[in-house]
């Protein structure tokens, strides 16, 4: 199993200070690397059981709920197999707010070791849920 240790801190430093979630999977789509915005995102959300460190090395594939075990596993495997980048519109929301984002993922290569992907998720909008009242009264 390819790890951070084999990527290195050069590859992934680059992406510490970045404020979209940016996570690195192995050839097998094991987790080996998530940024700081990866546990800030699962903090805010409640997701204390998902720090980066608590789920290292996890197959983010087979734990994807239902269909998108699906989705994920042709999309990472098709980056991984073409070389060609993806992009994905996607939302996240909550109960109070809405929320889309941008899926970038990649195709990494180190020498002597298996491609990888790095996969950075960009926030596109963030607004609060308005109630069918409000938007009623806007529209008259």
């Amino acid at each position: 199993m390819l790890d951070q240790d084999d990527i290195g801190p050069g590859p992934m430093a680059q992406f510490d200070d970045n404020s979209a979630v940016i996570f690195g999977l192995d050839s097998s789509f094991r987790l080996v690397y998530c940024n700081p915005a990866w546990d800030r995102f699962a903090l805010e959300k409640g997701g204390a059981h998902l720090l980066g460190a608590k789920i290292m090395g996890c197959n983010v594939v087979e734990v994807a709920p239902g269909p998108l075990k699906r989705f994920y596993f042709g999309l990472y495997g098709g980056v991984l197999r073409s070389g060609a980048s993806a992009d994905r519109l996607y939302e996240c929301s909550s109960d109070t707010i809405f929320r889309r984002f941008h899926m970038h993922v990649e195709r990494k290569k180190l020498p002597n070791q298996p491609p990888w992907l790095i996969v950075m998720n960009s926030l596109v909008l963030e607004q609060p849920y308005q109630s069918p009242e409000v938007q009623l009264n806007k529209e008259e």
